[in-house]
Order: C-alpha cells, then structure tokens, then sequence
C-alpha cells in the first residue's frame, strides 16, 4: 500500500506489487523516508539499502533484524549511531580478469567527470590501468593497500607480477605494459590523475580500513568479517545489507557503484 489517490469525488488507494518500481517525489518532511522505511520492513526476502542519511536504518533495522542478518556498511561513519558491521575487499575475485576489468569499470565510471569531449578516452584508459593493477594484486595476495601504493604510475611490480605470476592474462599485462612503457608522459600523467582520484577513498584511514585486511592478526581478529556476495544472496537467511554514505560528492562513490554492481552480476549470474 503506496498511499491515497485523491480524485474529483473518489479517494482510491495506490498498491504496487515488490517486482513493481516505484519513483517518489516529495519535498522535505512529506514523508519519503517512513514510505521507503515501510517497504523495506515488509519486504518478504533479502534486501539492499542505499541511503544518504541514517533516518531509514534507524527506522527499520529493528524489524529487519528479526527476519534474519544485518549487514551494514557505513564506511564514513555517516550520523553518529551505527557503524560499519562488515568489510568488503574489492580485490577479492579479480584473479578472473573479467572480475577485475567490471570492478574498475563502475569505479572509474562513478567518478568520471561529466559533460568532457573526451571523457570516454580517460575513463577507458584508467579502466584498463585499475583492472590491471587489481588483477596483479589479486594473483599475488595483495590488498587495495598495494593498489593505491601503485596508482603514482610509477611502480613496475604490478607489470613484473603480470609477466611473472601463474594465470595472469595476456591482454592485462599488454594493457599495462602499453600504459608504463609507450604511452606518452603527459597523456600517462592525466591517467594518472585520474587514477588517484579514483581511488581517493584510500586517503581516509576509516574507509581504507575497510577495504585492507590488517597488518596485525591480533587487531585482524577484532575486525568486521568480510562480505562475501555470493554468500549473501544464496543463503536461506532474509538477511538486510544497509549501504550508507555521504552522497555523490563523497569520495566513497566508486566502492558504492562497484558493490552494488557486483550484487546485480551475481544476482544475475546466480538465477540463471
């Protein structure tokens, strides 16, 4: 039940069915939040939050949490009452090439400037550079840690790893290669740029945190458990994954759009 549709003589009630979408337009304070909170607490399997304050969480991570498991995933701390309960590692599962090359993809693509002439050229060479250095870090055990360490362009491990390492791709390591030795100096430094803008989210220690398992096993131990996608969307547990964070402006912008595109491939791939 969406709400009442006033008419001439009538009053008529709104209903969708949950395979129904629905867009909402409201000005501040007319309810959107509790009609999205309502949703989220009657909804009858998993289910996926997003939300740029923490007035839906506090809402229904009640009820939710008496129909199964709540993850929640609050790396810049947004609103001073939950916190992160879970890491997630993008790094994990980019030994498969294809994994690597959609993680950068919807990285570099959320924080892509908008509305440049050659916008398209950019995002394509930092795609390639990211999934190259998340492929040699994934063949290797590395984290995101070793990822940003490489982002200045100057770093011939990820290229040694690449011709060293057993399943590395061909193409990646041409991909890399190209970038640190023929591509020219100002067009390398502009992928640069991009890259470490990219990536800027590794910057705050709250969010790197999340992102790197810990040097110290005593301090590792203590830690959020990593978010396994697979795992969530195939157990029997009705479980509530709360993403929440700061907006498109914040640094965050490129883990959210990965995470979330990471769900919707597994989703996919897990029905068919």
């Amino acid at each position: 039940h969406l709400g009442t549709a006033w008419g001439w003589l009538f009053r008529r009630r709104v209903v969708a069915t949950s395979e129904d979408v629905v867009i909402v337009f409201g000005g501040p304070r007319r309810g959107k939040s509790q009609a999205a909170a309502t949703t989220l607490i009657d909804a009858p399997g998993k289910v996926l939050a997003t939300s740029v304050r923490g007035d839906v969480l506090d809402s229904t991570v009640g009820p939710r949490s008496q129909k199964g498991t709540v993850y929640i995933w609050n790396p810049e701390r947004v609103g001073d009452t939950y916190g992160s309960s879970l890491r997630w590692n993008p790094v994990a599962g980019c030994e498969d090439p294809r994994v690597a090359a959609r993680r950068a993809g919807y990285m570099v693509e959320a924080n892509s400037p908008r509305g440049l002439s050659d916008g398209d050229f950019w995002s394509d060479q930092t795609s390639m550079v990211l999934a190259g250095y998340l492929h040699a870090a994934a063949l290797v055990g590395y984290s995101m840690t070793e990822v940003y360490a490489w982002s200045n362009g100057q770093d011939n491990a990820p290229l040694r790893i690449l011709r060293e390492a057993q399943g590395a791709f061909p193409a990646t390591r041409a991909d890399l290669e190209h970038f640190q030795k023929h591509m020219p100096d100002r067009t390398q430094g502009s992928v640069v740029t991009t890259l470490r803008r990219v990536l800027g989210f590794m910057r705050s220690p709250e969010v790197s945190g999340m992102l790197s398992p810990h040097p110290d096993p005593q301090v590792e131990m203590g830690l959020p458990t990593w978010f396994e996608v697979e795992d969530f969307l195939t157990s029997d547990d009705r479980a509530t994954l709360y993403l929440i964070s700061s907006g498109d402006d914040g640094v965050t912008a490129p883990l959210f759009a990965a995470l979330i595109a990471e769900i919707g491939y597994t989703v996919r791939e897990v029905s068919a």
